[in-house]
């Protein structure tokens, strides 16, 4: 995933792996499930772990321009993002939209 900041033109990407690693940030092992750790644990693993926040800078740059991307980007972007959805949905057998 790429976007380019309109204001300065400076690009951001955010690579499979760099969305991989902050996944794995994001989660943590309780009794051989994975669940999403809390905010406290995630923010506490940036504070002390240098090497977690530099690795995370992607993540962070693309995030922070992602405001002052094109409409034509932010439509791509959503695509991308639909497609990453329906696979989870397929993988895990868990629906991502819920029938209501």
């Amino acid at each position: 995933m790429k976007i380019t900041n309109q204001q300065t033109g400076r690009r951001a990407k955010f690579f499979r792996y760099d969305r991989m690693l902050l996944g794995d940030t994001l989660t943590e092992d309780k009794n051989g499930t994975l669940s999403l750790c809390s905010y406290k644990k995630f923010k506490e693993g940036l504070d002390t772990d240098d090497k977690t926040k530099s690795s995370l800078q992607p993540a962070r740059d693309f995030i922070e321009n992602l405001p002052f991307s094109s409409a034509e980007e932010l439509d791509r972007l959503m695509g991308d993002l639909k497609f990453i959805l329906e696979k989870l949905e397929q993988k895990t057998n868990i629906p991502i939209h819920p029938k209501s």
